[in-house]
Formats: structure tokens, sequence, C-alpha cells
């Protein structure tokens, strides 16, 4: 993905990537850190969902 293939996408199209990203070889380091990136957004999200996930499990677990 690069920042000139971004620009060709709808004027609200943004990047996502599951992470870990091999800067300019899959995904150019420009367009990763560029204002359409929602990359370390989507990131975090991930990252409170498999915490609340691991504490539903753990809360199951206990219920048995």
């Amino acid at each position: 993905m690069t920042t000139a293939l971004l620009e060709r996408a709808a004027t609200d199209g943004i990047l996502l990537h599951c992470l870990p990203a091999h800067r300019d070889e899959e995904v150019a380091a420009d367009a990763l850190d560029g204002p359409r990136s929602r990359v370390w957004q989507q990131a975090a999200n991930r990252m409170h969902v498999a915490r609340g996930l691991f504490l539903w499990l753990v809360a199951a677990g206990g219920a048995t």
C-alpha cells in the first residue's frame, strides 16, 4: 500500500492493517503514519478486545 494508491480510494477511505507491518515492503511508511491511517487505533482496540475476552474466559471458568 502506498500513499498514491490510498489517494485513489474514496475520500473517506482509511488504511487498516493488523500489524506487525513490514515498513516499505508491504506498506509504505508514509501511508502507515499518514493522516488516513487508523492502524494504531485498530491495534489499541484489538488490545482491549483481547483483555475483555480474557476476563470473560476467566470468569466463565470459575463459574463451572
